[in-house]
């Protein structure tokens, strides 16, 4: 894993555990173009692939902010800039950037597809967040249900449609299940 640049701490510690199922590294952009709420363009970049099932993974160790448009983020992030001197800090970053807007990532799987464009958390989100996540319409998995995710979309490609993906809370308060895509 030398001289392989990752664009989080997250990212970088997860390496070795999503390797063991066959991802890749990704460090190009998708080829899709999208386009926000306002019509702006943009593009995106999934953290890794896993070739067999042709899934991106888009990695996040925390709570998707709210940016509704690239145009919205950039200034977020240039009013932060200028309040905090020219030096953004992660929770900056992380509150206002676009690549972690909630709306961002929607618009990217709805394009691409649950099958093949999913958001991991290193945990699962709490009730309230995956409330608001399945409000937008992502689907997304822990980074430890990400292999049944995995045999989820190889059962899928083999015609099976009899399986299920399903992430239970242990407080019991939601259920995500995904059922094969007809």
């Amino acid at each position: 894993m030398k001289g392989i640049m990752y664009d989080s701490k997250f990212e970088k510690i997860s390496a070795p555990y999503l390797q063991r199922f066959s991802c890749i590294r990704c460090s190009d952009t998708l080829t899709a173009t999208f386009k926000d709420k306002k019509g702006d363009s943009f593009k995106a970049k999934a953290d890794f692939y896993h070739p067999t099932t042709g899934l991106f993974i888009e990695l996040k160790c925390s709570k998707l902010n709210s940016k509704t448009s690239k145009a919205s983020a950039d200034k977020a992030i240039a009013r932060q800039l200028n309040w905090r001197n020219g030096i953004l800090e992660t929770v900056d970053e992380l509150n206002c950037s676009w690549s972690n807007s909630i709306y961002k990532q929607a618009i990217v799987q709805k394009k691409l597809t649950r099958n093949n464009f999913i958001i991991v958390f290193d945990l699962l989100p709490n009730y309230e967040e995956a409330t608001r996540l399945l409000k937008a319409g992502l689907v997304w998995c822990d980074l430890k249900s990400l292999p049944s995710y995995l045999a989820f979309l190889q059962f899928q490609k083999a015609g099976i449609t009899v399986f299920t993906f399903r992430l239970c809370y242990t407080d019991n308060e939601i259920e995500h299940v995904l059922y094969p895509a007809t």
